[in-house]
């Protein structure tokens, strides 16, 4: 942490400056009301700034600028990660989504809004895959061994999450 400052008043709020890896179990505490575990550690650098409001823990808002050199998603490794993640009471925004992965890169932007703690968040993110490529593992219990999919992709993505489940379209 380097240059914080803690401001007492009508908006009480804590502002930090990041650097480091930040682990999967604190990453979770920053999110209590997702039920998602984080695994990996995220490597950040920038700004975090919490507002303190009501509940200090529950209702505690913040802001956090996310560049990463490695981030894992669905065991895919993405390099260069770049964005801005807001923590709302009961929401949760990701703005400007800049990653790469191989020769492909992404961009896009997202926004949840948590239902009740434990139940699946309701919301969408949206991105743009260009030559972005992916592989997945379709069956790994098979007599033939493990067989997957394979390929390129390009193209607007969306995946929607709601209480009956999750919704992934690809262009």
């Amino acid at each position: 942490f380097h240059n914080g400052t803690l401001a007492l008043g009508a908006q009480p709020q804590i502002s930090l400056q990041l650097r480091g890896n930040l682990s999967g179990a604190f990453v979770n505490a920053l999110v209590p009301e997702v039920p998602v575990q984080f695994t990996h550690s995220l490597h950040v650098s920038g700004p975090y700034s919490i507002r303190l409001q009501g509940n200090v823990w529950v209702g505690m808002q913040w802001e956090l600028e996310v560049t990463s050199d490695r981030f894992v998603f669905a065991d895919m490794s993405f390099t260069d990660l770049g964005t801005r993640v807001v923590k709302a009471i009961g929401r949760l925004d990701i703005a400007d989504v800049k990653a790469q992965r191989g020769q492909g890169h992404v961009e896009g932007a997202g926004a949840w809004h948590f239902v009740q703690r434990g139940q699946p968040a309701e919301g969408d993110l949206r991105l743009h895959l260009h030559q972005l490529p992916m592989q997945q593992v379709l069956g790994q219990d098979t007599p033939d061994g493990p067989y997957f999919i394979e390929g390129t992709v390009d193209g607007p993505t969306a995946v929607q999450t709601g209480r009956t489940g999750w919704q992934l379209t690809m262009d």
